[in-house]
């Protein structure tokens, strides 16, 4: 090393300071070489740039020169070459994407954020706030969220195991062939979905890393033809599985089907069931799939330049894949297991033997929830495994369809919530709520988040009954809320998180059953306009006798199986056209429901016996409807049915009277309101403690009610 140079004195700077080629000096000559010729490159580089990344500036942006401008970072060549040193880049992967800004905070410094929420080992808490607007928000992230550009990087060696294993598996179910190019049309794109999963070896729960390889089935030129189909079971159907299941002491389990999508019949099979031409559906991989897919047997040579892959069955992303794979699971269940789905819901499947069930499932897509006798179980699911691969089985405590079940196994009962759901979900944050008054319209930003999260807690009405009345209420400001209606949307969310409820199903003291209707409505008269609401609750309560529908004073074990909150239907003038027409529209959907007890119960029936049972009665499970309403409950009681005042409510009246005159109504019971239930389905203010009662398991009669039942 040599001496060092003296440095000036005075206050002045020395101007050949303000170029990097004052820092890029050394005394080697080899290095200085090196040093120039990268400098001239990198200038070659900036000269290339568009003028938007140089041209005028501020004074800001000139104390910025010599950095590297930020429009290099759109240049996909500059950044292949880098990416290359260590890094496969595949720019499709991540295209189309909402760029965002990320802070993360791990814990325990979570807890120094004021009014974070509560983050648990496995989480992180981050701060996300759009490059578009300025809203910012809190999300809760997962550890088994999508991979980030910068995780696949990272991870880039397992990545390409898990694109590698999921196309074996799409050529292990047959899903595709090859086929000329020139012989194609109808070819559509695919999109990697690479995400975190944990997964359950050696009784440890491991995080591995899955790709899902989609059809882009949007870009599809056949979708309009295709016929939409979901199969979802109702919500009815879901608990009243759950409510068999704790009747008859059986245990409860959730079996997952994997791949489903895959596993669905063939275009040329569909094509022989529905009498319909076969579907021509082909797509192509990136460009970087192309070496993993040559190393599967029978693709070795594939030149996607003259080739293409032919879709022989939908896959996941195409408009048809869920019928396919409902169509097959369905063939299996009725030919090899001897199932019958019910007429009422197709989704609910059961299996009876000498008259008495002994199996009872319903199907979510690919979601299946199974009760029944043991023995009978076994078999159900060997022969699942058998044509759809290893099930994914959860017994006691699972999740299925977002709710949470858990079985006790000494008493057989279960109760449903969705507690871990709701508590994920996060308060709307944004500049308007903190500045802008009550009565002002919401920007477009706010406006989203404002449906995005009253949609995700409407979600929780599954098991959050007495929450149903609110949810209601604010959904009528969806297509224009104000800045109250979204204060009002937090304040909901944070109250049913601070107040968890459960949904619980207890034995029953009875075998034989009732189904109890529960009708009320609620009518407010303004200036302007009106609002009607109608709420109901369908209840089976024990006893099949006149005694067990009007117990008094006495607790009863009662199972939830269904509830409405709804606006009424019809042009409603008065309280009294509320209430009945509101009672017509329970016994509606409560009909459905008998039918379905009905087939659980004493075995399927045809299209025939269900309308001959409409018509003149002999349901197995009676059906009593409870109102509030004294002049309801007087005017459908009355010996001789009189006209009302609003002439065109009397047909709705005859209505009623002729369901239980023919016995299709077993009996219609006049409850006080301090004992009507479904009150917090249709008022806000009201006490809500009957309606709590309910959600676990019990009802009450504290007052008297009226009964009528016809004498023949």
């Amino acid at each position: 090393p040599g001496v060092l140079s003296q440095v000036a004195e005075g206050s002045h700077e020395d101007s050949s300071f303000d170029s990097l080629d004052a820092f890029l000096l050394h005394d080697d000559s080899d290095l200085q070489t090196i040093f120039s010729q990268t400098r001239f490159e990198l200038d070659c580089v900036l000269d290339a740039c568009p003028s938007s990344v140089g041209g005028s500036q501020s004074a800001e942006a000139n104390e910025l020169n010599d950095r590297m401008p930020l429009g290099l970072l759109g240049s996909h060549e500059l950044l292949t070459s880098y990416f290359n040193a260590g890094f496969d880049y595949r720019d499709e992967l991540y295209d189309d994407e909402e760029v965002l800004c990320e802070l993360a905070v791990s814990p325990p410094m979570c807890n120094t954020v004021p009014d974070a929420p509560h983050v648990v080992e496995d989480e992180i808490l981050v701060f996300q706030t759009s490059a578009g607007s300025a809203t910012r928000r809190i999300v809760v992230q997962r550890d088994d969220d999508l991979l980030t550009p910068d995780q696949v990087k990272e991870h880039w060696d397992e990545v390409q195991k898990a694109r590698l294993k999921e196309l074996g598996i799409w050529n292990d179910h047959k899903c595709f062939s090859r086929k000329l190019r020139r012989d194609a049309h109808n070819i559509i794109d695919t999109r990697w979905v690479i995400k975190f999963k944990w997964v359950q070896k050696d009784g440890k729960w491991v995080r591995i890393i899955r790709a899902r390889l989609t059809v882009r089935g949007f870009k599809d030129s056949g979708k309009g033809d295709v016929d939409r189909y979901a199969g979802t079971s109702s919500r009815s159907s879901q608990k009243v599985v759950v409510s068999e299941a704790v009747a008859r002491g059986w245990d409860i389990l959730s079996a997952d089907i994997s791949k489903a999508f895959l596993q669905g019949v063939t275009y040329k099979e569909l094509s022989e069931l529905t009498g319909t031409a076969p579907r021509e559906i082909n797509f192509y991989l990136p460009a970087a799939d192309i070496p993993l897919l040559r190393t599967i047997k029978g693709f070795e040579g594939f030149d996607p330049q003259k080739e293409v892959l032919h879709c022989d069955k939908p896959g996941t992303g195409l408009a048809d894949a869920p019928r396919a794979f409902q169509v097959k699971l369905v063939g299996i269940l009725i030919k090899k297991c001897g199932m019958r789905q019910s007429c009422v819901d197709n989704e609910l499947c059961f299996r009876h033997e000498k008259g008495v069930l002994i199996l009872i499932m319903t199907i979510h897509v690919d979601d299946l929830k199974v009760a029944g006798k043991h023995e009978v179980v076994q078999e159900l699911l060997k022969i699942l495994e058998s044509e759809f691969g290893e099930l994914t089985i959860q017994r006691g405590t699972f999740t299925n369809c977002g709710v949470q079940h858990i079985q006790n196994p000494i008493t057989r009962e279960i109760t449903l919530d969705q507690t871990d759901f709701v508590s994920k979900l996060r308060t709307i944050e944004h500049p308007q709520l903190a500045t802008g008054t009550n009565e002002e319209k919401c920007v477009p930003a706010l406006h989203q988040l404002f449906i995005s999260l009253l949609g995700a807690i409407a979600y929780a009405t599954h098991t959050r009954v007495d929450v149903m009345v609110f949810i209601v209420a604010l959904q009528r400001q969806n297509h224009n809320p104000e800045v109250q209606h979204v204060r009002r949307l937090n304040k909901l969310l944070r109250w049913t998180q601070r107040n968890p409820k459960k949904l619980a199903y207890k034995k029953l003291p009875s075998r034989e059953t009732h189904l109890r209707i529960i009708s009320d409505a609620a009518f407010k008269k303004e200036t302007e306009k009106g609002h009607c609401l109608r709420g109901a609750l369908y209840l089976r309560a024990p006893g099949d006798t006149t005694e067990s529908f009007v117990t008094t004073r006495k607790e009863t074990v009662v199972h939830v199986l269904d509830w409405t909150c709804k606006n009424q239907r019809h042009v409603t003038r008065s309280t009294f056209a509320a209430e009945l027409l509101s009672g017509g529209d329970a016994v509606d959907q409560g009909l459905l429901l008998s039918q379905l007890l009905t087939e659980i119960t004493h075995g399927p029936m045809s299209a025939t016996e269900a309308r001959n049972q409409r018509l003149s009665g002999g349901y197995k499970i009676p059906q009593v409807l409870y109102l509030d309403a004294m002049s309801v409950f007087a005017a459908v009681t009355a010996v001789f049915i009189k006209t009302p005042a609003e002439k065109s409510l009397l047909c709705h009246i005859q209505f009623l009277r002729e369901l239980l005159d023919h016995g299709v109504l077993a009996a219609i019971v006049w409850l006080d309101t301090r004992d009507m239930w479904a009150d917090g389905l249709t008022k806000g203010a009201v006490q809500r403690e009957a309606l709590l009662r309910l959600l676990d398991g019990l009802c009450v009669m504290m007052h008297e009610p009226k009964i009528w039942r016809p004498k023949i």
